[in-house]
């Protein structure tokens, strides 16, 4: 039996602790966190929520966020064996209050902003055991919220009293185990199927092979992480492959940071999808004078690239100027929906 994310992450982090796990922009700063790191903030924040009384099968959702916590705590709350449901953040007050019915909440995780106006929803809402923010709550709401860090906090100090169910639950992840009760469509459609650890073993699986042989070690991407296909591909491949996950601010321009990062894949989604000036003048060719393109054409076009990338994901089939540049450099192109050529979940 393969190992489910959860457990491959755990042994990756023991065997590859100080290698680049997370590159993350934080206050306008830019971050590499190591393996060891990101580990240790899953893993308490996981002993945290089980100080908090959560119990296996629970649903713990995650309304996105730019924040670092909101990946610690996505993968936290995995490792003690709640289904997670990560949501966008503009989902409305009308529509999470139907996602409670019908898939009760016993966590909730969002930032302040996105908290504010579901906050009556939240304190009306029985079962909701706690609303975690990065920071401190404030304005009252200290009842019901608590910060990222005073959970973690409390699984370092009661690691003693939860670890042995942390292990056994950790070691008890099987393949045919709900990750998530529903999906999220790279538009941000809700869809009621369910996510499964298998199925993500089969999607990593899958990107490695288009990868293929090359020596990869980072994936850039400014994707929104409540998508389920993005999260696959730039939170749980990198897991599987061992790469490192530079999750790029949205809003900031791909040509510069395709020099500075040099990665091996590339995940287009937003405005990356439509190529800039800034990725060379190659991008403009007419279609048919794609067979024109000489090696020094495609030598430019590589380095504006970042001379090492090797594949482009994307949660829909790349607009034509990135397939003749794809098609020109022999990259494999994989996608997340089912009309695409190599769709993959």
């Amino acid at each position: 039996m393969s190992l489910t994310v959860v457990q491959r992450f755990y042994e990756l982090a023991k065997q590859q602790a100080e290698a680049p796990a997370l590159g993350l922009w934080q206050d306008g700063e830019y971050h590499e966190l190591p393996w060891w790191f990101v580990k240790s903030k899953a893993k308490h924040f996981g002993l945290g929520l089980l100080e908090e009384g959560a119990r296996e099968g629970e649903c713990f959702y995650l309304l996105a966020s730019p924040h670092a916590t909101w990946n610690y705590a996505e993968l936290g709350a995995l490792t003690i064996g709640l289904r997670t449901v990560p949501l966008p953040a503009e989902i409305g007050a009308e529509r999470l209050e139907e996602l409670f019915r019908r898939h009760p909440p016993v966590f909730l995780y969002a930032d302040s902003k996105t908290f504010a106006p579901l906050r009556a929803l939240c304190e009306r809402s029985k079962g909701l055991r706690r609303v975690i923010l990065p920071d401190e709550p404030e304005g009252g709401a200290e009842g019901l919220a608590r910060s990222f860090r005073r959970v973690f906090n409390a699984g370092i100090r009661f690691e003693s009293k939860h670890h042995a169910a942390y292990r056994r639950i950790r070691q008890g992840l099987a393949e045919d185990r709900e990750m998530s009760p529903l999906r999220v469509a790279p538009d941000g459609a809700l869809e009621e199927r369910p996510l499964r650890y298998g199925e993500v073993n089969e999607a990593c699986a899958k990107l490695s092979h288009a990868l293929g042989a090359a020596k990869a070690r980072r994936l850039l991407s400014a994707a929104d992480l409540s998508r389920s296909f993005a999260r696959v591909a730039c939170l749980y491949w990198p897991i599987f492959a061992a790469l490192q996950s530079v999750l790029a601010p949205r809003g900031e321009a791909l040509g510069p940071l395709l020099r500075r990062f040099r990665p091996e894949a590339l995940f287009l989604s937003g405005p990356w999808s439509e190529a800039g000036e800034d990725l060379g003048k190659a991008f403009a060719l007419p279609a048919e004078k794609e067979q024109t393109w000489g090696w020094l054409v495609r030598r430019r076009l590589r380095a504006q690239l970042g001379g090492r990338l090797r594949c482009l994901i994307g949660d829909a089939p790349p607009p034509p100027a990135w397939a003749r540049a794809a098609a020109a450099l022999r990259l494999p192109t994989l996608a997340a929906g089912p009309e695409a050529p190599n769709f993959l979940l």
